[in-house]
């Protein structure tokens, strides 16, 4: 009977999580987008994965792709915002560099605030990849992870499973 008790107290446990989980983003709120869509009619994107973005960066240079990804998004001061594309929660939560570093162009800027509310969530980008270049032996780089690609992003909204 007490392993009755445990497990009823677990399944508790788990639904007030869920609850909590759920309550934080009322389903009937939409979740922003940042751009308008950014693709143009007649336009190849590439679907690729951010694995496939870590590991062959150069095959996607200079490409236009769409990505899922954990979405970080952190406003700061001037221009110390941090916009990246993690592969998953793991990463983002160990401060892997299994990543792609996100810059908006100016025109989408003043949306940067929205950002926010897709913070730690899967989110679908689509912009032009741009590959990080090999750092040189003996060259230090002022920079979290300086092997990170960017995306140039047109388009970045909430995606769900």
């Amino acid at each position: 009977m007490a392993g009755v008790r445990i497990s009823m107290a677990c399944l508790a446990m788990a639904c007030a999580f869920v609850l909590a989980a759920c309550a934080s983003t009322p389903a009937d709120t939409p979740l922003p987008a940042v751009g308008g869509g950014g693709v143009s009619q007649g336009e190849d994107v590439l679907d690729v994965t951010m694995y496939q973005l870590i590991a062959t960066p150069e095959r996607y240079d200079g490409k236009t792709i769409s990505v899922i990804g954990l979405g970080y998004f952190e406003l700061a001061f001037g221009n110390e915002n941090r916009w990246a594309l993690y592969a998953t929660r793991d990463d983002q939560d160990h401060s892997t560099c299994a990543l792609v570093d996100i810059e908006l162009p100016d025109a989408l800027t003043p949306e940067a605030p929205k950002l926010r509310a897709l913070m730690g969530k899967y989110v679908l980008a689509i912009g032009t990849f741009e590959a990080a270049q090999p750092i040189p032996p003996g060259v230090v780089v002022m920079k979290t992870c300086p092997g990170a690609s960017t995306l140039h992003a047109r388009y970045i909204g909430h995606w769900e499973f």
